[in-house]
This record gives structure tokens, sequence and C-alpha cells, in this order.
């Protein structure tokens, strides 16, 4: 508890050497009086409507309207603007990094930041990849977040709400369209929503085209790596009497991008006549040797989400809630995987998902003495990942060969069953303190079985095709055909998680809380193809978070103030990383690290300056190390702390992803020059501290620290009528790598460069 009392000092400190800061989201208004001020957010972070400074947890939010006019498609586009979080794509799914703790790349696992869209829990990576439109707010809490979240937000929740039309609104139709130079991509789009008295419809449809792609392929003499996406939605809220809604969402979105996710970097590449740098540039061989259905590289996606709430007020203010939640997923990636220009590793991934979960909730009244709120929640999910993987003639043409090819397939299927119970209770002690008490157990059971399904010898026919010369005894060649065959086995994990918060009101204008709670991230089995019987399942991660914070309104309600000091104490953190078996080949190993800490602070601070600017700013310190990892992996030359495991002592070091300093400055303003003219825009500067890029913490793989600008300059209509905006992202074409693996050199996977895109909008 020292640590937590350390926290307490910090903290006190951060309040007044954050003063001087700037901040995102929220927008200026003018006061009764006349002076601007910060207009309110509103946010669901407590499963509740209340104001976002009167909720004690960490948490930024990003309204709608600030998201469409930045044209922020995507979390990826987002978290450059969240301290202390790293979002972006890896081989197998995408990464997502929280105050320094996340899962990596290991395609059975669920991540430990969990997501939920219109209140329903997305369990699969690649659902963090859809694609952001026509939105009310994204929620980002930082911390463990069991007792309302649930299962699997070990690190925190990312809390996503699409816009509504409802009841009673106006009427209305909004289309834009925009076009981006720099790769010639272009969007349109349109909204519409229509309202009587008891009912709002609302229909939204965009499409997206990246254009030419924004990394040069030397092989090939081509530009790729370009995503078209199509979302459509529809929503009908529905209120048939003065005390029941009715909430329907229907979701579904495809993406496909062309060519590689990732690029080849470090000095072995050189060899092959590639430069070896993150630079958007690539030397990759196409030719995927038939790896997957398609065998062109890249991936497409489509995802289904439907959800259905019900909310019926009782007499005296209690609330009955019913949210039903549906999803398919259907995702296919192919990828040689060693980006050269000679055939190395190709493999494949094909998913198939199917989700349901219906959670049944009341809440009282939040302004009495004693509210509460108290539900249970169950959930299936069905998922079948198909791993088709090809070792060419660059591995076997020696021994077999030229012509030679190695293909072994690992299909993997888990049925998870989950059902779980929570209450929270918070009490008024007096006018202006209160104590917040909260419990959930949940228990999850996994029922697994995988296979392999060949270990071939190919021979390349010369004309795109493969014949099948022999079948390979699999135990010999289990490094490359994968082991196992017919495994099956059951899992369960039973938990109780706790939480405690005691909140002090000491003003009309600000207040301070203290908070300690537990979550848990259910265990389960890897799907990699190459994984061994040492590193087949894995246990529960644990984590158990210390938060004090203090939330405040400043200068008469022109500026607010919030700062947060934490502690994280993880245990069994589940781990995956590569590292080179027998032959040079590449494996996964899965495994719990035995202990780590994140500890920091997080401080946002935003000010109306005038009726037209606003000033903000947000900023993180961490502090994240593994405490006792004696079974961690050993990055290539690295010598092992214990040469009969092969294992390397990590206690000590930095995790992946976690960078001591982070954050953004911006400044936003809207300027009248005519009684219905305004020119709009801003300009935000993102930095981040280096940090480690892969498991094994290998100094070759580190990201440099990087400053990051974003910028938007237009021109609107008063009456909101029309607005035109020109929007520049990442004009300082910063490649920021969020996540490496090895293979011959690293991979790494990184952000977009430079794009510029003009973009109108008009409402009828």
């Amino acid at each position: 508890m020292q640590s937590f009392h350390n926290l307490a000092a910090l903290s006190t400190t951060l309040t007044c050497s954050v003063l001087f800061l700037g901040s995102t989201g929220s927008q200026a208004q003018e006061s009764d009086l006349g002076a601007p001020t910060i207009e309110e957010v509103l946010v669901t972070a407590t499963k509740r409507v209340e104001s976002a400074l009167d909720v004690p947890i960490s948490l930024e939010t990003f309204q709608g309207d600030m998201i469409e006019q930045n044209s922020i498609t995507n979390l990826d586009d987002l978290s450059v603007r969240v301290p202390n979080v790293t979002i972006g794509d890896g081989i197998n799914q995408q990464t997502i990094y929280m105050r320094g703790m996340g899962s990596g790349t290991e395609r059975s696992f669920e991540q430990s930041v969990a997501l939920f869209v219109d209140d329903v829990y997305q369990p699969r990576s690649r659902m963090y990849r859809a694609p952001f439109f026509d939105m009310e707010r994204v929620e980002v809490l930082r911390g463990p977040q069991a007792v309302l979240f649930g299962l699997n937000a070990t690190a925190g929740t990312l809390n996503i709400a699409t816009a509504t039309t409802r009841p009673g609104d106006e009427s209305f139709v909004r289309v834009r369209a925009g076009y981006e130079f720099e790769h010639e991509g272009f969007e349109t789009s349109a909204v519409a929503g229509f309202a009587s008295e008891d009912m709002g419809f609302r229909i939204a449809l965009r499409h997206r085209d990246e254009g030419d792609g924004f990394v040069f392929n030397n092989f090939t003499q081509q530009d790729e790596k370009a995503t078209e996406e199509t979302v459509l939605r529809g929503t009908l809220n529905w209120t048939p009497s003065d005390n029941v809604e009715v909430l329907l969402k229907v979701n579904y979105s495809e993406a496909d991008l062309d060519g590689e996710v990732g690029e080849l970097f470090g000095t072995v590449p050189t060899a092959f006549g590639d430069d070896g740098e993150l630079d958007w540039a690539t030397l990759s061989n196409p030719n995927l040797l038939g790896a997957g259905e398609d065998s062109d590289p890249g991936f497409d996606h489509d995802l289904t989400n439907v959800s259905a709430r019900i909310d019926w007020t009782l007499d005296g203010g209690n609330v009955i809630t019913g949210i039903l939640g549906y999803a398919e997923s259907d995702y296919h990636y192919v990828t040689n995987v060693g980006t050269l220009p000679v055939n190395t590793f190709a493999s494949g991934i094909d998913e198939t998902l199917e989700a349901k979960s219906l959670e049944l909730r009341i809440a009282s009244p939040v302004d009495e003495a004693f509210s509460y709120i108290a539900g249970v929640y169950v959930a299936n999910n069905e998922v079948t990942n198909w791993l088709p993987s090809i070792f060419g003639d660059f591995f076997f043409g020696p021994v077999f060969g030229p012509g030679s090819a190695l293909r072994g397939d690992n299909t993997n299927e888990q049925d998870t069953d989950t059902i779980s119970a929570f209450a929270s209770g918070r009490l008024a002690i007096g006018d202006n303190l209160t104590a917040t008490a909260g419990m959930r157990w949940s228990d999850v059971k996994k029922d697994y079985a995988r296979d392999n399904l060949s270990c071939r010898l190919m021979t390349d026919n010369g004309n795109g095709t493969f014949s099948v010369v022999t079948d390979l005894p699999q135990p010999v060649f289990a490094a490359f055909c994968g082991s196992l065959p017919g495994f099956s086995d059951k899992k369960s994990s039973d938990n109780f998680m706790p939480e405690f918060i005691l909140q002090w009101d000491y003003s009309n204008d600000g207040m301070a809380y203290a908070k300690v709670g537990r979550s848990v991230k259910a265990g389960g089995f890897t799907f990699s193809g190459s994984a061994v019987a040492d590193f087949i399942d894995y246990d529960d991660e644990k984590a158990t978070g210390f938060e004090i914070g203090t939330k405040n309104v400043l200068m008469g309600g022109r500026a607010t103030l919030s700062v947060t000091g934490f502690l994280t104490e993880f245990k069994d953190l589940q781990l995956n990383s590569f590292q080179l078996a027998e032959g040079g080949v590449v494996i996964t190993t899965v495994r719990n690290a035995g202990k780590s800490e994140a500890k920091g602070f997080e401080g946002e601070f935003q000010v109306a300056a005038t009726e037209w600017l606003n000033l903000g700013a947000s900023i993180a310190f961490l502090d994240s190390e593994y405490t006792e990892f004696p079974n961690g992996p050993c990055f290539v030359g690295e010598t092992p702390s214990d040469p009969a495991t092969g294992a390397c002592d990590k206690g000590g070091s930095n995790t992946p992803n976690a960078p001591k300093w982070t954050g953004n400055v911006h400044a936003d303003f809207n300027i009248p020059l005519s009684s219905s003219l305004n020119i709009t825009g801003g300009i935000t500067a993102s930095f981040s501290d280096d940090y480690f890029t892969e498991g094994a913490i290998d100094p070759a793989a580190v990201q440099d620290d990087y400053t990051r600008w974003d910028a938007r300059l237009g021109l609107a209509a008063s009456n909101d009528k029309w607005r035109v905006d020109l929007v520049g992202k990442n004009l300082s074409d910063e490649a920021i790598n969020t996540f490496s693996q090895p293979f011959v050199g690293y991979i790494g996977y990184t952000n977009t460069p430079l794009t510029v895109g003009l973009f109108a909008t008009y409402n009828f």
C-alpha cells in the first residue's frame, strides 16, 4: 500500500503542475453572462448517463462531430490522440496496449482492453478494426474495469456509441464527400434521420477507398496496402409508452486490403536488396504458393453486428434494461510473411465467429442517497480458425530440389460460454462524500479442439499451382507442420472481482477520488500452428488496480482539469512472442509472465481561451516493467539465462508498447467571418517517447521517439447547413511502428503516412 500513498502525493503535485497545459474533445459555449465556457460532456461509463467530470475513472471522451471533422476513420487514427494507448495491426490480429499492458497477436487471445459497441462486447480483436462512422462518442476508460464491463478488461475499456435519431428529433439528410490527394483516395457517405413523436429512424451509409495504397513494392513496381471499406447501419428508436424505450441497431461492414500489412526492417533484409528501413517500401514477392483459398496478399473482413436494447422505467424511477447482442465475423488473410523477393514462408488465416449475448440489469435513480445497479450477463462465442502455412523454396529447395515447398494446415475450434452476475451500490455519506462498492462473479468455460490437416511435400508446376509429392512424417517436421494433431481439452475460469471507490466532492466545481479494483482475463488455448506441448495452454490473467484522481471546473467554467495517479499490478500476464527453433524456423511461444507492474499519471486540461478558441493538452507518464518473468522469451542472439529451457529472465525489463511519456497539445478555433460564415480548424501535436515493439524486448526492434502533427482548416455556414474541411494527417510523415515480430530480420506494422484530404458536407 505504500505505493498507493506515494501516488496520492504525486497526484497533489500534478494538480498544480498540469495547470499550464491545454486538451481535446469539448467545444466552447457561452455562459448566461456571455463568457465562454467548456461544454459539459455526458458519458455512459457507469452504465448510466452522467457528466464526465463526475465519474471517478481516468476517462477521455471524443465526440462524434470531432471524429468526423478530423476524418478519424478507425481506432488506429484515434489512438495517437490518447496518451498511454497504442493500437495497431499485427500479422494475426489487432494489437492494443493501454498503460503498457496488452495481449500481443496470439490468435486465441481476448484482448486486455475490452471493446463495447452500443453496449455489446466485441470478443475478437479483428472487431477493433471496424470503421468509425456516424459516431455519437468514443469513451476511453483506462485501468481495470471489471464490475460494470465484465471479464477481459484488465487494462481498460473502449466504450463506443454510434449515433441515434430519437423520437421528437428534427428529420434531416446529410451527405459528405471527400478526396485524398496523396494517394488518390475518396469517400462518400449519406446519413438520414426521420422522427415522429414516438419513433426515430436513422440510416447511414459510407464507402471509402484509400486509392493507390501507401506502400510501394519494389518487386512488382506497384503501390499497395490500400483499404476499401463499406459501412451500412440502420437504427430504430421507439417509445411505445412513456416508460418504455426500444433501441434496435443493425450494422454491416466490409473491408478489403490489397498488399502486405507488414514491412521488413533491420540488417538482414539488406542482403536481399531491401533498404531495411520502415519507410512504406517493400521488396515482396506476391507469389504466395497458394496459401489459403485466395493467394493474393491482403485481407477481407465482413462483420455484422445486431444490438437490441429495451429500457423499462418503473414507478419510483428504477430502470430495467435488457440488451441482446449478435455478431457474425468472417475474416480471410494471406501474407508472404518474410515480405522478401524469395519464397520463404506464406501463411493465411480464415476465421469465422458467431457471438451471442444477453444482459439484464436494474438501476436505481443516480441522484438518490443510495443508488445501485445490478445484473446478469450470459454469452456464447463459437470460433473456427484455419491457418494454412507454406514454407517455400528458400527453406526446402536446398533439401528437396528447386521449386520444393512444405505445406501444413492447422485448424482450431473453440466454443466459449460465459455467465456472470454483478452488483454495485453507491452510498452518500454526508453532503459531500460517497462510497461505492461493487462485485462481479464470472464463470467462463472453453471447449477447444485443434488438428493438423496436412504435412506435405509439394513441387512447383510453374504456372502458379503446386502438386503434392508425398506426405511427410508430422513429428519430424512439427516445427513446420504443427504438432499435437487431434488435440482437445477444456478449461474453466471462475473468478470474483471486487471494486471500491471513495469520492469526495470538496466543492461545487471539484472532486477527488480513490479507487481499488480487480479484474481477470480468462485463460485458454493457443491457436498457433507452431505451438508445442509446453505452450499449448495459458492461465487466467489477473490485475489489481489502484487509482487516485481529481476532476475540476476552473475559471468559472472556462476550463477543466483532470489528474490521475495509478498503480496496476499484474499476475500471470498472458503473452505471446516469437523465437527461433531448430532449423531457423520461427515458432510461437505462449505463456504467463510471472508479475508485472505499471505506474504513472495522466493529466488532461482544456480551456475556452476566447469565444472562438479552445486550447487543450493531455499528457501521461508511464513506468511499466516485468517484476518477475524468469521464463521469458529470448530474442535472436540473446544468451538464455536457463540453458535447459532456453528461457531468458525478463525481470526488470520494460513491457512492450510502454513509452515513458506520451501526450498531445492542440488548439481548435471557430471564428465568425460574417453573420453567416465561420472559419474553423485546429492543429494537434502528438508525441511519444521510444518503446519496445515486440515481446522478447529486443533493442533491435525499438520505435524511436516521435512527434506527429495533424491539422484541419475549413469554412462552415453558421447555421450548420454546410461545411468544407481540408484535413492533413501525419503531416510530419512519421513511420510509427506499433508492433514487430522476428522472421529474417523483423517485420514491422506501421501507421499511415502523410495524407491530405478535402471533405465537403451538406445538410438538407
